[in-house]
């Protein structure tokens, strides 16, 4: 399903847009010269909440000149439990493969727990390294919210709350 007009009309003429937020973005496109559109079809750029683009566009082939302002599932690369698996997941190809070169290229993040599924492997690693300092971050919160250092002992330590 295609959600707009052809790329040739689009590129003719201001962009438009839709916003479904009253903000500072919505004053920034309109002093821009943009023109605000009602149409769920002939758009160029839609600023939207992200659940709202989840549960719209997830299904939605958009013509190459429509943009959103949230990646499809920007979560993703946005939280860090998620990007790490990922990560691990792209080096183990590579190890399967037979690949060292590519393998040395994906050890640029450090040793990673989630928690907690991976309680165990950290309890071992944390009394293996006593003298290590560990970071502690929680899934899903942002601007350091919630991070702490961790040594010297790991009683109690996110098993319960997903750390």
């Amino acid at each position: 399903m295609s959600a707009g007009p052809s790329d040739e009309r689009r590129r003719a003429g201001p962009i438009r847009f839709r916003c479904f937020l009253r903000n500072t973005i919505l004053d920034v496109m309109r002093s821009r010269g943009w023109l605000e559109t009602d149409s769920d079809l002939d758009w160029d750029y839609s600023w939207m909440d992200v659940g709202w683009i989840r549960e719209n566009y997830d299904h939605v082939r958009l013509d190459d000149h429509q943009r959103l302002n949230h990646y499809r599932n920007h979560y993703e690369l946005t939280r860090k439990d998620v990007m790490v698996k990922n990560f691990k997941k792209a080096r183990k190809v590579f190890e399967k493969e037979g690949n060292a070169e590519e393998v040395a290229a994906w050890d640029f993040f450090p040793v990673t727990y989630s928690l907690p599924q991976d309680y165990g492997l950290f309890e071992q690693e944390f009394k293996r390294h006593p003298n290590a300092i560990w970071i502690m971050k929680p899934p899903a919160k942002a601007q350091g919210k919630g991070i702490f250092s961790l040594f010297k002992t790991v009683a109690g330590v996110g098993v319960e709350e997903g750390v």
